[in-house]
C-alpha cells in the first residue's frame, strides 16, 4: 500500500510540475513513477498507460513529437491489452485525441482528422455525446478545419463544442472563453471582422475572470484582438464618416498589443521572439497615420 501511495504521489507531483510549465522536472518525476510501476506490476499495467499519457503531454510541450507519439501509442496498446479490442473505453478517446494533436502540429491534417474521429467515437460511446471530452475533440476538429481553410466547417464544430461546455459548466468557464476565441479567429478569416471582434471581446472577459491577467491564453486573445482592430482600421480606409472609429480602433489595438507584450515578456523574457513581434506591431500602430 505504501508503494502504491508513493507512485500516486509521484504522478500527482509530476502533474503539478507540468501545469507549472516545469517540463524538465515533470518528465523526471513521471519517469520515476513509471519505473516504480513497471517494477511492481510489469510493463503493461493500466496505471502505466496514464503515466505514459502524462509523459506524452510533457514531450509535446517540449516539441518532442516523436517521443510523445511513442508514449501515446504504448498507452493505447495497454488499454487494448487490458480491456480487449471489442470493448470501447473512454481512455482510448483521450489518448487518441492527444495522438491526433501531434499530427495536427506536424500539419498532417487528414491523419489528424481520422484520429480525432476515432477519439470522438470512443468518448461518445462511453461518456456520451454531450460530455466535455467530446467538446474538446469537436473543438480540435474545428481547429483542423480552420487550418485546412474550411472556415465555415470550423465554425460549425466550434459552435457544437460551445453548446456542450455551456450546458456542462457555464459561459464563464475558461474553455468557453478559449473556444470563443477560436470562433472569432474563424470569422476573421471569413473577413467578418466585427463578428470576430465581438466573440474575442467576450472571450477576453471570460478568460481574464477565469485565468487572470497574466495567463498566456489571455495573451493570445489580446494579440488576436489587436489584429482584428487593425483589420477594422484597414477596412475603414477610404470610407467617409469613419475617422473617429478608425482612431478608436488604433487606440484599442495599441492597448491590446501592449498587454500581449507585457504577458509574453513576464512569461518568457524581453528577448523572446513574440515579445519582439509585439514591439514591431506597436511601432506600426503608433506610426500608422504617417505611413
Amino acid at each position: 500500500m505504501k508503494k502504491k501511495k508513493t507512485r500516486i504521489y509521484l504522478t500527482n507531483i509530476g502533474d503539478i510540475y507540468r501545469k507549472q510549465s516545469d517540463f524538465t522536472t515533470a518528465e523526471a518525476t513521471y519517469k520515476e513513477a513509471l519505473s516504480s510501476l513497471e517494477k511492481s506490476f510489469g510493463p503493461n499495467h493500466i496505471e502505466i498507460a496514464e503515466v505514459l499519457n502524462s509523459m506524452g503531454l510533457v514531450l509535446k510541450k517540449r516539441a518532442d513529437y516523436s517521443g510523445a507519439e511513442i508514449c501515446y501509442k504504448r498507452a493505447i496498446q495497454i488499454v487494448y491489452d487490458t480491456f480487449g479490442h471489442d470493448q470501447e473505453h473512454y481512455k482510448l478517446g483521450i489518448y487518441y485525441n492527444n495522438l491526433a494533436d501531434l499530427d495536427r502540429k506536424r500539419n498532417r491534417f487528414q491523419e489528424a482528422l481520422k484520429l480525432y474521429q476515432r477519439a470522438l467515437t470512443a468518448i461518445e460511446k462511453t461518456l456520451g455525446s454531450e460530455h466535455s471530452e467530446a467538446a474538446e475533440i469537436l473543438h480540435n476538429i474545428g481547429q483542423v478545419q480552420h487550418q485546412l481553410e474550411n472556415y465555415k466547417e470550423a465554425i460549425d464544430y466550434i459552435n457544437r463544442a460551445l453548446v456542450i461546455i455551456k450546458k456542462e459548466f457555464s459561459t464563464k468557464h475558461y474553455k468557453y472563453g478559449m473556444f470563443l476565441n477560436s470562433l472569432g479567429l474563424a470569422y476573421a478569416m471569413l473577413e467578418e471582422y466585427q463578428t470576430a471582434y465581438e466573440h474575442m471581446k467576450d472571450a477576453l472577459q471570460i478568460l481574464l475572470s477565469a485565468l487572470g491577467s497574466g495567463h498566456i491564453e489571455v495573451c493570445d486573445v489580446y494579440a488576436n484582438l489587436g489584429d482584428v482592430c487593425m483589420k477594422l482600421v484597414a477596412e475603414s480606409n477610404g470610407k467617409t464618416g469613419k475617422a473617429i472609429d478608425k482612431q478608436v480602433k488604433l487606440d484599442e489595438a495599441k492597448k491590446y498589443y501592449t498587454e500581449a507584450q507585457r504577458i509574453v515578456q513576464a512569461t518568457f523574457g524581453a528577448e523572446h521572439t513574440k515579445a519582439k513581434q509585439f514591439m514591431s506591431l506597436l511601432f506600426i500602430v503608433e506610426n500608422y497615420n504617417s505611413f
